[in-house]
């Protein structure tokens, strides 16, 4: 049990400092020190390593860790958290009607904290963005506030703001969230960071990248994608 929890407690300090794959591997050790004989513990290991496989872009494998996690966790305060995550991923990995209205309805069981929620909004946003519902997508955005936001959350709905905003041709809004994002008091993830340096490059020159190759594992999060879109098709030939 004592070497269970501090690789457990070691592999969430590296997830913590963005050292995922190490993470990942302390957190799979953890579960499996744990085994059979504290279901909590065990839970709550699976469920790091979902959250890491997320992070990656490796959804598929992220949603077999939340499936196994809830088993072990289908008690509160952690039933919630760990079914988002899994109806999130069925969603990505299988964008079909039924699962989009199963993420639609989430919020609707209520009790939701302000971190679940904040989630559930930026879902909504790449849902509705991906849509080419611009105007909902940005009005779902908007709702995820830095006050009761995690961090990394209100980071990418700026993100999705400053790309629904593009799409709309409304440079003022898109500026704005690029300051906001500048603004950060921490370091930025990878993916802001080149989307928000894209962003600028194509405000600050008018003279748009020719080519910029940047892919994902899977492809949940298009924003650079359709970014690169929209930079090939006004690069001047």
């Amino acid at each position: 049990m004592t070497r269970g929890v501090a690789l457990y407690d070691y592999g969430l300090t590296l997830y913590q400092v963005q050292r995922i794959p190490e993470a990942f591997n302390l957190l799979s050790q953890a579960k499996m020190a744990f085994g059979a004989q504290n279901r909590l513990y065990r839970g709550l290991a699976t469920w790091g390593m979902a959250t890491c496989l997320f992070d990656r872009f490796h959804y598929r494998g992220s949603r077999a860790y939340f499936h196994e996690a809830l088993k072990d966790l289908n008690d509160k305060p952690y039933a919630s958290e760990v079914a988002f995550g899994l109806t999130l991923t069925r969603w990505i990995t299988n964008p079909s009607t039924t699962n989009l209205q199963h993420l639609m309805d989430f919020n609707a069981s209520g009790g939701l904290d302000n971190h679940l929620q904040s989630r559930w909004f930026l879902a909504m946003a790449i849902t509705h963005r991906r849509e080419g519902l611009f105007h909902d997508a940005m009005d779902f955005a908007k709702q995820i506030q830095p006050t009761t936001a995690p961090p990394e959350v209100y980071l990418e709905s700026l993100a999705e703001r400053a790309l629904s905003a593009l799409e709309l041709g409304d440079i003022f809004e898109m500026s704005h969230c690029i300051r906001q994002v500048r603004q950060a008091s921490f370091k930025l993830p990878d993916t802001i960071n080149l989307f928000v340096e894209l962003l600028n490059h194509m405000q600050a020159t008018n003279c748009l990248l020719s080519e910029v190759t940047w892919k994902f594992a899977e492809g949940y999060d298009q924003r650079i994608n359709r970014l690169v879109e929209i930079i090939q098709t006004r690069t001047p030939k």
